[in-house]
């Protein structure tokens, strides 16, 4: 054989080992059964692996790569021999295998072989599952059948073969379930191959699964809940139109559900339907299972010359398929407990050393123990009381051993992988160590040639973003502006309609009126009201074109302007005035910048950005000759008009209605706002005595304008007590 091809052989032999610990660990109790034997033949399955391959690549065709001359032919003869590799090993989930044994493990060790040569993960990983049957179904290798199931699992998962996977995690959960008795793995990976073959529509793979899971709750003892999903299994590969064997063996599973329900005869018929199946199939595996079912069936019905003859059918084809089938000592087992029970102790004795002969040869410590009962119960059944006692005392010694072996194999394989994988981990720390090392002095090389190309880079960025961001601003304060100039425009007119409008409309129907009249004394009258009219019109101008003048947002000019009002309205009325006005200058405001972000911006740009930035955008909101102390106590002109108003309406309802000889008006700046107090020693009043329309119009009215701006108004009056308004006007009105 070429030294190339044994390389190739074993490097492949190396990545079926290369299994990661989070793949056969679990932390539950089903951990010690998952990892039965699991590492105990490891080194076993190697030497076997180099007997069967290397006589088997002696023989195949040279489809070696060479390392120093690498022809284009030999290239091609490798993929041409994958391709037909690929289409030899079958159906992903093909059951029963089309090929003899023997031929079918010669291509499946040459497809991991072809496979890994040419990176054909998804090559490699069919050869794989197929190995799997083939230490399951013929020689009877449990541990490297769990590790070529769990490692082909990995190269389909990174080939991205949806198909494949579901196919091996089939395979996969069958091994759990026949090989180790880890109930729980095995569902887990059926549920997986159900949900992934939903997804891709392979139902034949959905009823597979169904069987394995119900298969689980049979094994578990829960005949119940295993029933329905052996009959899903059963619907959905009949409505496929499966493989009638794999239906035969959703029939199988069914017939011992219902046998396990105490059914008999209704397993019995399940059982010749299956039977039926696998015959015209021509399952070598199916039929013995089959005859060894009904033989079961019939024990359980008492009927125990019927029952070993079913078993002899079954003995005889498990014999024809392998001589240390695993199948075998339980079989065996089986024969010599009806035997016994038949009253024939001396062929109940052969088979049961033929039993424990198999099983010692293929060392299944269980199968072991099983059949030392049975010879135990054979020999107190001849009275041999003594021998009977020496075969049960080794039953039990092989149970503690099988249970010892199995906690210390577990251990051993625990500790194998995590020195595996650390090693792994050690390596490729220093392989990326090293990448890193040769790539740091071509990077710093890069760095000293990029340093001042970036900085430059960057300076411009930030002076051309600056600039765009600026003008972005400047071009938003002008839209405000602009927007703001339309608003005060709008309620100009309105104010006009409103106040101007009224007046206008009253003084021409008087000028008409004292028109058409004849008397003087009612002309007089009219001329009088069209006077008054117009003194107001002009108060209501005097008001409107205050409170657009930004001028008088300063407080040191609007408030003594409504202390002034105050004082001229309520002299002529002949009312006393106190007023108490704040002192701006001991108040210290809670102070927003007004352009955060740009102060936050100046202090991280260049002196003559600075310079800009401070001079266009941090000050340009001050008006003039306006002390900034006092530009923080500012209302807007809409918000001075609303406060006048206030104030004037609740002078007025003072000179009106509340016969008051005395007002005090006191406004304090606290430090989010201005406080106003107005109070009379009237007569007071009830709120609810209100005529509703006067509420509306006074009362409601200077509620609403305060809260309006966000601020709060409160009234307090009472009979014979007088009346008193408080209101607060933030700063930010």
């Amino acid at each position: 054989m070429d030294k190339n091809t044994t390389i190739q052989l074993l490097n492949s032999m190396k990545r079926l080992t290369n299994i990661r610990i989070a793949d056969t660990i679990q932390p539950d109790r089903t951990f010690l059964l998952m990892h039965r034997r699991a590492s105990g033949a490891f080194f076993m399955w190697i030497i076997n692996i180099l007997v069967w391959a290397i006589p088997m690549v002696a023989q195949t065709p040279e489809t070696t790569v060479e390392t120093g001359n690498r022809s284009t032919a030999t290239v091609s003869s490798m993929y041409e021999r994958g391709y037909f590799l690929d289409s030899a090993l079958g159906n992903y989930f093909e059951m029963p295998m089309s090929k003899p044994f023997a031929e079918l493990r010669q291509l499946a060790y040459e497809a991991v072989r072809v496979g890994a040569a040419t990176k054909n993960l998804r090559l490699e990983a069919r050869g794989l599952q197929r190995l799997v049957q083939i230490f399951t179904l013929v020689s009877n290798q449990t541990d490297s059948a769990l590790l070529c199931s769990l490692h082909a699992l990995q190269l389909a998962r990174a080939a991205g073969d949806t198909a494949l996977i579901g196919s091996i995690l089939l395979i996969t959960s069958l091994t759990y379930l026949d090989n180790f008795n880890n109930y729980h793995q095995a569902e887990d990976y059926a549920f997986q191959c159900v949900r992934i073959a939903e997804r891709i529509g392979q139902m034949p793979l959905v009823g597979f699964a169904f069987n394995i899971i119900g298969d689980v709750h049979l094994r578990l003892g829960n005949p119940r809940e295993a029933l329905p999903f052996c009959r899903r299994s059963l619907e959905v590969r009949e409505a496929c139109g499966d493989n009638p064997t794999n239906i035969a063996w959703s029939l199988h599973n069914l017939g011992l559900v219902e046998q396990a329900l105490g059914n008999i005869d209704t397993a019995i018929v399940y059982h010749r339907r299956s039977l039926a199946l696998w015959q015209a199939a021509g399952d070598a595996h199916g039929i013995p299972q089959a005859w060894k079912n009904l033989g079961v069936a019939y024990s359980l019905k008492g009927n125990h010359t019927e029952a070993i003859a079913f078993f002899h059918k079954s003995l005889e084809l498990r014999r024809a398929i392998s001589p240390l089938s695993h199948f075998l000592p339980p079989l065996l087992t089986l024969i010599s407990t009806e035997e016994r029970n038949a009253g024939q102790f001396t062929a109940s004795l052969g088979h049961a050393h033929e039993a424990l002969s198999i099983a010692e040869r293929g060392k299944m410590q269980q199968s072991m123990a099983l059949a030392c009962r049975e010879l135990a119960l054979t020999q107190k059944a001849l009275r041999h009381f003594e021998e009977a006692l020496r075969w049960q005392e080794r039953s039990n010694a092989l149970s503690d051993s099988a249970a010892r072996t199995t906690m210390q194999r577990a251990i051993t394989e625990i500790s194998t992988r995590f020195r595996i994988e650390d090693d792994a981990a050690r390596q490729a720390t220093q392989m990326r160590l090293l990448e890193q090392n040769n790539q740091i002095a071509e990077l710093q090389l890069q760095q000293q040639r990029q340093t001042q190309a970036l900085t430059l880079m960057g300076v411009a960025a930030a002076v051309i973003g600056s600039g765009l961001f600026f003008q972005r601003y400047r071009f938003r304060q002008v839209l405000q502006r602009r927007t703001e100039r339309e608003a005060q425009r709008t309620q100009i007119s309105r104010n006009m309609h409103d106040e101007v409008g009224a007046g206008l409309t009253s003084i021409s129907l008087l000028s008409e009126l004292a028109r058409l009249s004849t008397s003087p004394e009612i002309i007089t009258q009219h001329v009088v009201k069209i006077q008054n009219t117009s003194v107001a019109i002009g108060n209501a101008m005097r008001e409107i074109v205050w409170s657009l003048n930004p001028k008088n947002d300063v407080p040191t000019i609007f408030l003594p302007y409504i202390r002034a009002f105050a004082g001229e309205f309520l002299s002529d009325a002949g009312i006393s005035f106190y007023g108490n006005f704040p002192d701006f200058d001991a108040v210290t405001p809670v102070t927003k910048p007004a352009s955060s972000i740009v102060v936050r911006l100046t202090s991280v740009l260049p002196l003559v950005l600075t310079q800009f930035v401070s001079k266009h955008f941090l000050n340009s909101s001050l008006p003039a000759n306006t002390s900034a102390h006092e530009y923080h106590f500012n209302l807007t002109g809409e918000a001075r008009r609303a406060v006048f108003l206030v104030v004037k309406e609740a002078l007025n309802n003072t000179v009106k209605y509340a016969s008051a000889t005395e007002v005090r008006f006191v406004v304090r700046i606290e430090s989010n706002g201005y406080e106003f107090t107005i109070a009379d020693n009237g007569r007071g009043f009830v709120l609810a005595d209100v005529p509703p329309h006067a509420r509306v119009n006074g009362l409601e009215n200077m509620r609403k304008r305060i809260e309006d701006m966000h601020g709060t108004f409160h009234l307090d009056s009472a009979l014979s007590q007088g009346t008193t308004i408080h209101f607060f006007v933030p700063f930010s009105a």
